[in-house]
């Protein structure tokens, strides 16, 4: 009976870990910028983020290859590129329902770790790219 509990748990457990999952970080929008201007600017930052050569190095930085067990860095950049999306959302805050660029990486639960850390080091690619410091969220001068 004890040896049936146990490995009901194991099954539970790879099953929970092999579920769909995806880590994202909000960024709000400016609430002057008209609906198709939003759809533009997510366009734009989804185009800008899957450039190889910044694909390139947030893969060196995150050591994805190894973290995945992959043959090559091609490989790996070209799973980070299928795995990577931009989306517009929504967000409560204190001024109540707001827009956000949703900047996010899809896995599998037990990946949530690495998801975490490329989903937040393809976010400071972002600031930078539109001259905003990383760590401050302030307009870089």
């Amino acid at each position: 009976m004890l040896l049936m509990l146990v490995g009901a748990k194991f099954a539970l457990d790879a099953y929970r870990g092999n579920k769909p999952d995806q880590i994202w970080v909000p960024i709000t929008l400016s609430e002057d910028l008209l609906p198709e201007e939003h759809q533009a600017f997510a366009q734009k930052m989804n185009e800008s983020l899957r450039n190889p050569e910044l694909q390139k190095q947030v893969v060196m930085d995150t050591k994805l290859r190894e973290k995945l067990k992959l043959a090559s860095e091609a490989e790996a950049i070209k799973e980070l590129n299928r795995r990577f999306y931009v989306e517009l959302g929504s967000a409560e805050a204190a001024q109540g329902t707001v827009t956000t660029l949703n900047i996010g990486v899809r896995g599998k639960r037990h990946e949530n770790e690495i998801l975490e850390e490329l989903a937040t080091r393809i976010t400071r690619d972002f600031f930078k790219m539109n001259g905003i410091d990383p760590d401050t969220r302030k307009p870089i001068e």
